[in-house]
């Protein structure tokens, strides 16, 4: 962490990564942000799942479902559901860097599927692989909510090619994607009415201030939210309302801003089907299973190793 803060507000445009706003008060704000009417993503892709679960799901039957990033493990609920004999040969495994969230979400879990086996990892994905090992295949590896959108291109290329390379060639990968659409919609599903994604975003800073000896002063940073249809994606950045030196002890370090400058908080690409089949094949993958909404707002992409013969 340390090193990552001190590399991402030392550079010309000055960010932190977004994996620092889920602390547990994090993972709170962005369960609300979730329910907020502007958000669109959870619900669409919710209800996406709601009706293709049994499908999705129909070929497996033992082996591990792990969901990268899992928070409170809302949106797997409906894969569990469809899983024969309620799960009973398979061993549900949640990655998440939050100790709180991975606790409460196990948890509840345990009161609804009792004969389901469950093997939380508190990790961070981002930086390996290795607790994959410790599962068994045949794997299901969903990464659902749209998070793989936070990648920036390079890095969702390693991610995805990093993932692959310790993949068996009868494991799958379901992705949620958060597809292209009007300006006016996406701007909106990042300003939420009540501030509740202004309050997430500030969270960050929370964050560095606890972990790592910083004196921010949150309140004095406006939340800037907006589409870059350049790039296709939203980007989130924290700008300061007057100038100002902060100081960082745990690094040790003193970070300096005009009025106006920004911190990059987050980015959140968006996809369109053909640039999530490029994705697959740019990363020894392939796109054999497609499912969205009727309004074509979200998918859920199922990704086979390129290796695999079948489908």
């Amino acid at each position: 962490m340390k090193q990552e803060v001190l590399v991402g507000l030392s550079e010309r445009q000055k960010q932190l990564p977004c994996k620092y706003f889920y602390d547990a008060h994090g993972s709170q704000l962005f369960e609300k942000i979730c329910s907020q009417p502007e958000y669109y993503l959870s619900r669409t892709e919710l209800a996406i799942l709601e009706e293709e679960a049994a499908a999705m799901i129909a070929w497996f039957h033992q082996g591990s479902l792990i969901e990268l990033g899992s928070g409170a493990s809302l949106k797997v609920r409906h894969l569990l559901a469809a899983l024969p004999g309620r799960g009973r040969d398979i061993t549900y495994v949640p990655v998440d860097l939050c100790e709180p969230a991975l606790r409460r979400a196990a948890l509840a879990l345990t009161g609804l599927y009792p004969e389901l086996a469950l093997h939380g990892i508190i990790a961070d994905y981002t930086e390996g692989w290795k607790f994959l090992e410790e599962t068994a295949s045949p794997r299901l590896i969903t990464f659902l909510g749209s998070n793989i959108g936070n990648f920036r291109p390079d890095i969702c290329k390693d991610f995805l090619t990093g993932l692959r390379s310790r993949m068996n060639p009868i494991d799958r990968l379901i992705v949620g994607f958060d597809l292209v659409k009007e300006k006016s919609v996406l701007e909106a599903a990042y300003n939420d009415s009540h501030g509740v994604t202004e309050a997430f975003n500030r969270n960050i800073l929370t964050v560095i201030n606890r972990e790592l000896g910083g004196d921010f002063d949150p309140a004095a940073f406006e939340h800037d939210a907006f589409y870059n249809e350049a790039a296709q994606q939203i980007e989130m950045h924290l700008s300061a309302s007057r100038p100002m030196t902060v100081s960082i002890t745990g690094i040790p370090m003193r970070v300096s801003l005009a009025t106006g400058e920004t911190i990059f908080t987050e980015n959140c690409r968006k996809f369109t089907r053909e640039s999530v089949a490029d994705l697959a094949r740019q990363t020894a993958f392939k796109l054999v299973r497609w499912w969205s909404d009727s309004r074509q707002w979200f998918a859920l992409a199922e990704f086979l190793p390129a290796d695999n013969g079948g489908c």
